[in-house]
């Protein structure tokens, strides 16, 4: 299903998840940004499924001579983006999804697809991306993954969701993304960077956290949103240390360059 099609998973979602949702790591973006330098290629920029902007804002600030084109197709999304942005004057707005990108063929240096890779029609969008890449351009996949494995809280909210619903997957967005970005015959040296933090977090913050997702929506119609919030909120209660759980991420991303064309 392309991203346009996904797009409307977002609506009445935008406040709560720019609030809620983590930024990423100061060292992840200025990987992700000396790389794009050290290309040499056009110095525009495609941030695709946007969403609010998390991304969008540190890769403007961190590529302040760079055109950034911040592109999402939920209305509500790209409203709360250019408010996340207001003041960065080297970003401009488009509703594109991931399947039709902006840009001329090989007018790009950067594209970057921020927490959204598993709303794409992938084919169609590596498709694309390879389209507006100059040669030697980059593209770049990243996640702030949160590690339910290590993490009892996570797991247990995790398990609530699954019993309450089956077709609610905690493995839903799960795939190897340097698998993915090898097995493109238009790109080549694949490298990831990774980093794991902890995020302190409260009971409420972590109901709400949750509540930002897309997938929780068929929860909602099944168990009721204030039962489902009390539940969220009494296992984190049940876990909190001094009002505080500290959630484990490990923030990934992968990056290729666009092959040279023959």
């Amino acid at each position: 299903m392309s991203q346009s099609a996904n797009a409307d998973r977002f609506t009445g979602l935008a406040d709560i998840y720019a609030k809620h949702r983590p930024a990423y790591p100061a060292e992840i973006v200025a990987a992700l940004c000396a790389r794009a330098e050290a290309a040499g290629g056009p110095r525009v920029a495609i941030d695709i499924g946007c969403g609010t902007g998390i991304a969008t804002l540190g890769l403007a600030q961190g590529l302040p001579d760079w055109q950034v084109i911040a592109c999402e197709p939920n209305a509500d999304m790209l409203e709360k983006a250019r408010a996340t942005c207001a003041g960065q004057a080297n970003i401009v707005f488009m509703p594109n999804g991931a399947e039709a990108l902006p840009g001329e063929d090989a007018g790009v240096g950067l594209v970057l697809a921020a927490q959204a890779l598993h709303w794409f029609d992938m084919p169609a969008f590596f498709a694309e991306a390879a389209r507006v890449l100059a040669p030697g351009g980059i593209i770049a996949i990243l996640y702030n993954n949160r590690q339910t494995a290590v993490s009892a809280v996570l797991s247990e909210v995790e398990s609530y969701l699954e019993d309450n619903d089956e077709s609610y997957s905690r493995d839903y967005r799960a795939r190897d993304t340097q698998a993915l970005l090898a097995a493109q015959d238009d790109f080549e040296q694949v490298e990831r960077v990774r980093s794991v933090w902890l995020k302190p977090t409260s009971s409420d913050d972590l109901v709400n956290y949750f509540m930002s997702r897309s997938m929780m929506q068929p929860l909602v119609e099944k168990v009721g949103l204030a039962k489902l919030r009390q539940r969220i909120g009494d296992i984190a209660d049940q876990h909190a240390r001094s009002g505080n759980i500290d959630l484990p991420f490990a923030t990934e991303l992968d990056m290729a360059t666009r092959k040279a064309t023959a």
